[in-house]
């Protein structure tokens, strides 16, 4: 799971650099949330 939170985190940092403004902060929100849901979603099935 740590793998998958450090590709994100790659991910954002190359948003980052690529957009800006509101267009990057609705982009970046949609990404947490998505993170959000996995956890969610993994601790529902009992997968920490």
């Amino acid at each position: 799971m740590k793998e998958a939170v450090d590709k994100a985190a790659e991910v954002a940092k190359a948003i980052i650099k690529a957009m800006s403004g509101d267009e990057l902060k609705n982009l970046l929100a949609q990404v947490f949330k998505l993170l959000d849901d996995i956890y969610k979603a993994k601790e529902s099935a009992g997968d920490k």
